[in-house]
């Protein structure tokens, strides 16, 4: 019988139950169905693998970030899995307004991601997409990775494309991020 216990994969400057934080998000956000199932396999496989950014108000600890997570760390509760105290970093602000204002700007995409840039990042990397939802604001995304000289069927627009790309951790997020700034691309970083 497998143990339904969530893993805790990266480290934090405290680690908290993720019951006791207050979200600072509000209706902000919001996640489908299917893509709590895909966060919620995600933690499975994976663990929990970036610490939540917590600002702390008092004896309160608010969160930050990780509003989609804790959805499916209940989720995951309900479905019996054990889930350990989870791994934080606290961010400072003086007030509630000046903490929301950094949440903003936490979750706020900047960069644009592109077919090209995107393509040549999932082959360079020999990455399994079948996890990933990748969507364009027109048109879709084709990778033959079958081909052997690894041709992307690209698709060429007037207007401006958008990706989502759907990933399994913070860091996964962070380091394809700053591959794509580092090549030159326009990026955005928002979370689920």
């Amino acid at each position: 019988m497998t143990e339904k216990k969530i893993k805790v994969t990266c480290d934090g400057t405290d680690y908290v139950d993720y019951k006791i934080l207050v979200p600072l998000q509000g209706d902000l956000k919001i996640i489908s169905d299917d893509n709590l199932q895909k966060l919620k396999n995600s933690i499975i496989k994976y663990g929990f693998t970036a610490p939540a950014f917590i600002w702390k108000s008092g004896k309160k600890l608010y969160s930050i970030d990780c509003h989609q997570r804790i959805k499916a760390l209940d989720s995951l509760f309900s479905d019996g899995y054990e889930i350990p105290d989870i791994p934080i970093v606290y961010i400072k602000a003086k007030d509630k307004k000046e903490a929301k204002e950094k949440l903003l700007h936490i979750t706020s995409s900047y960069g644009e991601f592109t077919t090209t840039g995107l393509a040549d990042f999932i082959l360079d990397a020999g990455l399994d997409i079948s996890d990933l939802e990748i969507r364009l604001s027109e048109g879709e995304f084709k990778l033959n990775l079958a081909d052997e000289t690894e041709e992307i069927n690209e698709i060429n627009y007037d207007s401006k494309l958008e990706i989502v790309v759907e990933l399994n951790s913070e860091n996964e997020m962070e380091s394809l991020y700053n591959e794509m700034i580092d090549r030159g691309y326009k990026c955005t970083i928002s979370t689920l």
